[in-house]
């Protein structure tokens, strides 16, 4: 027996929607501030920048002897490209790929003079 559509009547009724300008003002939530903090992990103390927008997270971590790596965590998934652009500097394009050892990307080959 093959299934028909069900007539006008029997469908369920529509739920009304938002005007866009209120869709957009409740979407948005706005970054949270800067939070610096320092913590020993595996390779040494580590310095830490984040921020969050929703439960997107952003930020850089260097420590002593290893290069600046920015990190992204809950936006992408697989291996990735981001473009990074602080204040006026310019903006440098990195690879980036799930971190083996945090639970974000991360992107390496940032210059260090990205943050100055």
């Amino acid at each position: 027996m093959a299934m028909q559509r069900p007539r006008r009547s029997e469908e369920l009724p529509r739920l009304p929607t938002l005007p866009v300008s209120h869709q957009v003002q409740t979407s948005f939530n706005p970054p949270s501030n800067w939070e610096f903090y320092t913590r020993e992990v595996d390779w040494g103390r580590t310095c830490f920048v984040q921020t969050h927008r929703g439960i997107a997270m952003v930020g850089f971590m260097g420590s002593p002897g290893n290069g600046l790596v920015g990190f992204v965590s809950s936006v992408f998934s697989g291996e990735t490209r981001a473009t990074w652009h602080v204040d006026d500097k310019p903006a440098y394009v990195s690879d980036g790929s799930e971190s083996d050892y945090f639970t974000w990307h991360e992107f390496g080959q940032l210059p260090m003079e990205l943050l100055d």
